[in-house]
C-alpha cells in the first residue's frame, strides 16, 4: 500500500495520550483479500492473504443498515447505506441505523495483544451519493459516538479515487483480550439509498514503532497537525499549525519546537510535546484615506466656523435691479490683492454701453441661530437672511451685526456702493456658539470629528484640480482671500492646518499648468509647516488619462509638442511622467 498517502489522509482517533509501546519487529496480523466475484454480496467474505495462526477471523459482513451492492462489484467489498433523500446522513444517524460493515477476530487460545496495532484500509467511492466520510469503532472501546477511534477526512461527491488510510489502536486497553473483538466501519454523509461504495483493502499490523505527539494551545487559539492525530509512525514528517481566534495573533512555539514559523514541520523520532502561544491584538490601526468635498457656498459640510470663508465668488447685477440675477461680470469687478471689491457699482467695459453693475454674493447656513456678521469699510451694504428681510446695514469702521437665522437657508449680501480706499471688506459670518472663539477655531469641531482617523486626506477637490487654470504662485488662494470657494481652490495653508490638527497625512494635487516656481513654493510651504511626523503625497493633477477633463487635453498637447510619442494618448502620459 502507499504509506505516504496513508499518513497524509489519516484523520483522528481517540485514546492516544501516552507514549506508544515500541515493538522490536513488525508482524502482520491480518491481510484481507477481496479478489473475486462481488465479495460484498457473498458474506461473510473470509478470504485472506494472511492471518496470524493464533487468530480466528469471521470475515467481512454488513450491519442491518448496510446492503449488498446494487450492481456486481468485483475485487472489492461493495455495499451501500440506507440513507435519507433530503439531506446527507450524519454519524449519529449511521450509528442508530446500523449503517456499517464489520468483522471479528479472536485468539485461538490464550489472549491476544492489540495495543498500538496499526490498521490500514483503502476505500473507493463508486457512485455520486454514496458516503463521503467513514468512522472506525471497536467493541473494546465501544460503539457510542464518543468512542470513535478514527474518522476520515470528507471527500467530494465526484471523487472516485482510492483513498488509503492508516490508524493506530490505543497503546493501552487492548491487551489480554481473550474473547472476540469486533471492528466496524460506519459510512455517512450519504444521500439516497442504492449508491454503492467499497472497501478495497484492509490489514492489521503489530509491532510498528510509534511515538506520541502532544499538542496544546494557550489562550486565544488552537493547534492542529496534518495529518491529524496524536500517534505516528517513527520517522513520520508532519506539519503543525497554530490558528488564532478572532482578536488574537500567534506569537510562537515552545516545547520540542521553538520560534515563530507557522506552520512548522516536525519529524516524529521521539515523543513530542509542542505548545502554541497567542496574544490579544491591540486596537486596529485605521489606514484609510479619503477625498474631501470641494469648498462651495452650498456644500453640506460644516467646514469653517466662519461661513464667509465659503461665500460664492462675486456675482453682478444691473444697478437698477433689472435683468438677470447674475449678469456674469463678477470677474471684471475691480478688487484689491485679497479679492475684495474696490469699486461698486462699476462699469464692466469702461465705455458705457453696459449698465453699471453692483456686486453680490451668497452663502448657505445649515443650522438656525444667531450668526455674527463682522465687516469693515464704508458704503451701502444690503443683507437678507433666513427669518430676516432686506436690510441696509450700518457701515464705517469696524461693524458687528447679528443675523438671527430662524432656519437653515441662504444669507444674501449686496455691495450696492463702495469705493477704495475704505471699501467694504473682511467679511466674517461666525457660526452660533463660536462668537468668542472663532479667532482660534478655524474648523468646525464636527467637521474634524467626522474625518478623524482618516489618513491621508486627499485635497483634489479642495484644490479645484480638474480643469484648473492656475499657473503662478501669485494667483493662488491664500488665507486672506475673500473666499476659499475661488476658481483657484482653497489655500494650501488650510489643507496643511487640517492635516496637522487631525494628524493625517497630506495628499495634494499640483495644478497641471503650474510653473516650476509654484511647485517649489508649494514644496517649501509643506516642508516648513506640515508636522514632520506626517507624510506628504504629491500628485500631478488628477486623472490625466480621462478625456472628460481639460488636463488630459493639455498634457496630450504638451506631449505631442515635445515629440514624446506619435500616439497622442501615449504622448500625454509620457509628458505626465516627464513633468
Amino acid at each position: 500500500m502507499n504509506r505516504r498517502r496513508a499518513c497524509v489522509e489519516m484523520f483522528a482517533f481517540a485514546g492516544l495520550l501516552t507514549m506508544a509501546v515500541t515493538a522490536t519487529a513488525q508482524t502482520n496480523l491480518l491481510v484481507c483479500d477481496f479478489t473475486g466475484t462481488n465479495p460484498g454480496a457473498n458474506v461473510p467474505w473470509t478470504a485472506v492473504s494472511y492471518l496470524d495462526p493464533n487468530l480466528t477471523y469471521s470475515g467481512w459482513n454488513r450491519g442491518a443498515g448496510a446492503k449488498a451492492p446494487s450492481a456486481a462489484r468485483d475485487n472489492v467489498f461493495g455495499f451501500y447505506m440506507t440513507a435519507p433523500s433530503t439531506v446527507e446522513s450524519t454519524l449519529a444517524e449511521a450509528l442508530a441505523e446500523n449503517e456499517y460493515i464489520y468483522f471479528t477476530i479472536a485468539p485461538v487460545s490464550g489472549a491476544m495483544n492489540l495495543n498500538g496495532a496499526q490498521i490500514n484500509f483503502t476505500l473507493r467511492r463508486i457512485e455520486y451519493h454514496c458516503p463521503r466520510q467513514y468512522a472506525v469503532f471497536s467493541s473494546v472501546s465501544g460503539f457510542a459516538e464518543s468512542n470513535v477511534l478514527f474518522i476520515t477526512v470528507p471527500t467530494t461527491k465526484g471523487d472516485y479515487t482510492d483513498h488509503a488510510y492508516s490508524m493506530y489502536l490505543p497503546s493501552t486497553g487492548y491487551d489480554n483480550l481473550t474473547g472476540p473483538v469486533e471492528f466496524r466501519i460506519y459510512g455517512y454523509l450519504a444521500q439516497y439509498s442504492g449508491h454503492d461504495t467499497s472497501l478495497a483493502a484492509f490489514s492489521m499490523v503489530q509491532g510498528i514503532e510509534t511515538y506520541t505527539l502532544s499538542l496544546s494551545a494557550g489562550p486565544g487559539g488552537t493547534v492542529s497537525s496534518n495529518p491529524p492525530g496524536s500517534q505516528f509512525t517513527a520517522g513520520s514528517v508532519i506539519s503543525v499549525e497554530a490558528t488564532p481566534n478572532a482578536g488574537y495573533h500567534f506569537t510562537g512555539w515552545s516545547g520540542d519546537i521553538t520560534g515563530p514559523g507557522n506552520p512548522r514541520s516536525v519529524t516524529i523520532d521521539a515523543d513530542k510535546t509542542i505548545t502554541a502561544s497567542f496574544a490579544a491584538n491591540g486596537e486596529p490601526e485605521m489606514i484609510l484615506g479619503t477625498n474631501l468635498t470641494g469648498i462651495s457656498d452650498y456644500m453640506t459640510e460644516w467646514v469653517f466656523v466662519d461661513v464667509a470663508k465659503r461665500m460664492r465668488r462675486w456675482q453682478t447685477r444691473n444697478i437698477d435691479g433689472s435683468g438677470s440675477w447674475n449678469s456674469g461680470y463678477g470677474d471684471l469687478a475691480p478688487t484689491d490683492a485679497n479679492g475684495w471689491v474696490t469699486q461698486s457699482p462699476f462699469d464692466p467695459d469702461g465705455a458705457g454701453p453696459i449698465m453699471e453693475q453692483f456686486v453680490h454674493t451668497v452663502v448657505t447656513v445649515k443650522i438656525p441661530g444667531t450668526y455674527r456678521f463682522m465687516y469693515e469699510g464704508s458704503g451701502q451694504l444690503r443683507c437678507n437672511w433666513p427669518g430676516g428681510s432686506w436690510t441696509y446695514l450700518p457701515t464705517g469702521g469696524q461693524q458687528t451685526y447679528d443675523l438671527n437665522c430662524t432656519a437653515a437657508g441662504t444669507i444674501y449680501l449686496e455691495i450696492r456702493q463702495t469705493a477704495a480706499p475704505d471699501h467694504l471688506r473682511n467679511f466674517k459670518i461666525i457660526t452660533p456658539g463660536f462668537h468668542d472663539t472663532y479667532q482660534t477655531t478655524l474648523f468646525h469641531p464636527l467637521f474634524k470629528q467626522n474625518w478623524a482617523g482618516f489618513s491621508p486626506l486627499r485635497f483634489m477637490d479642495w484644490g479645484a484640480t480638474n480643469g484648473q487654470n492656475l499657473v503662478s504662485w501669485s494667483e493662488r488662494t491664500t488665507p486672506n482671500s475673500y473666499t476659499q470657494a475661488r476658481n483657484q481652490g482653497a489655500c494650501l495653508e488650510y489643507m496643511i492646518q487640517l492635516c496637522n490638527e487631525l494628524g493625517a497625512d497630506c495628499w495634494v494635487c499640483i495644478p497641471h499648468k503650474a510653473d516650476d516656481n509654484y511647485i517649489q513654493q508649494a514644496a517649501a510651504l509643506l516642508r516648513d509647516t506640515l508636522d514632520p511626523a506626517l507624510k506628504i503625497y504629491v500628485e500631478y493633477s488628477n486623472e490625466t488619462w480621462n478625456s472628460m477633463f481639460a488636463q488630459t487635453t493639455y498634457v496630450q498637447d504638451q506631449g505631442q509638442a515635445l515629440g514624446l510619442d506619435a500616439d497622442r494618448w501615449k504622448a500625454g502620459q509620457k509628458y505626465v511622467s516627464l513633468r
